[in-house]
């Protein structure tokens, strides 16, 4: 979901505005669908709902298999080839601490291939997928949710658009 204007609206509601615990994945702050670089985040729901799935990227053999995110827009379809998958956390007193929320919209080269190379130096293991940031169409998606290995954890699997259909 998509609300500029209170961009964590959906963070407790479900598709249909009714609360839910689970909420509904939502585009973060500062960025949308067509910026350089965006993020969604979604709750990581003890009961494997929601984007609780993505915990399965700890894994390289995991990846190996499922190196692909589809993202549907009203207009079109993209396919993103996963780059890295990250441990991390938003706790400022932690030496894991990335602000990767605040590396979105529409970056110059320079600043996304900063944060491409920091979210490469962070990921727990190479996928050897290439990004370049000096092509003017490459784009950014982060797919974040909550992780239980730290206070404030989040788990991030970034990926690079590779096509629109």
């Amino acid at each position: 979901m998509y609300t500029p204007d209170d961009y964590d609206y959906y963070l407790h509601l479900d598709f249909n505005r009714k609360w839910s615990s689970s909420g509904t994945p939502f585009i973060g702050e500062g960025c949308d669908v067509d910026s350089r670089s965006f993020v969604i985040h979604g709750h990581n729901l003890r009961n494997g709902s929601m984007f609780a799935e993505l915990e399965k990227y700890r894994k390289e053999e995991y990846w190996e298999e499922h190196q692909e995110v589809y993202f549907n827009t009203m207009d079109e379809d993209r396919v993103y080839r996963i780059f890295a998958a990250v441990d991390t956390t938003v706790d400022k007193s932690s030496g894991r601490f990335f602000e990767f929320y605040t590396r979105v919209g529409d970056l110059s080269d320079e600043k996304l291939a900063s944060y491409v190379e920091e979210l490469r130096s962070r990921a727990l293991y190479d996928t050897g997928v290439e990004v370049d940031c000096a092509d003017p169409d490459t784009q950014i998606l982060v797919l974040s949710t909550c992780s239980y290995t730290a206070h404030d954890g989040r788990f991030l699997v970034a990926a690079v658009l590779e096509k629109v259909e």
